[in-house]
């Protein structure tokens, strides 16, 4: 594979700790990560104006299949995080939106994650965040450019 002292051995040996770390699980306040990324995009659709959304909208938003929505949406409306009610314009067409627990939930979630992004400025400094941030970005501009590389050769 690699010699393990060249630099992309060890930039992805970084990147297995990282993975191996969990670090966004012990941001979650004991839900699956796909479930607390679903509430807090209705909840952000929530501070836009829209109270409520159709699964379509959170499937584009979130980029994964509507089916899969519909999977997850049917374990938060047990849990009684979500409610499904009726378009007022379309009356075939289902919104969702937060129920009171729901809300209360993503923003013990959205406090705990301030908390732990906190805890990590405060261990590297703000100088080294600040790079961590950039770093990142680049991360994500070049697995990007990838993407769209491979999309446009499909």
């Amino acid at each position: 594979m690699f010699d393990q002292e060249t630099t992309a051995y060890k930039l992805a040996q970084s990147f297995m700790r990282l993975s191996k770390a969990e670090w966004h699980q012990r941001m979650t306040t004991g839900k699956k990560r796909s479930e607390m990324m679903l509430l807090f995009c209705i909840k952000r659709q929530a501070h836009d104006g829209e109270p409520a959304m159709r699964v379509s909208e959170i499937s584009s938003l979130l980029r994964v299949a509507s089916p899969t929505v519909t999977q997850t949406l049917n374990g938060l409306e047990n849990k009684g995080l979500i409610e499904r009610v009726m378009d007022k314009q379309d009356r075939r067409a289902v919104r969702v939106k937060l129920t009171e627990a729901g809300i209360k939930l993503t923003e013990e979630g959205e406090q705990r994650f301030a908390d732990h992004m906190n805890g990590l400025i405060a261990y590297l400094g703000e100088e080294d965040s600040g790079q961590l941030v950039e770093l990142l970005k680049k991360v994500y501009e070049y697995y990007d450019m990838l993407n769209q590389e491979h999309e446009q050769h499909k």
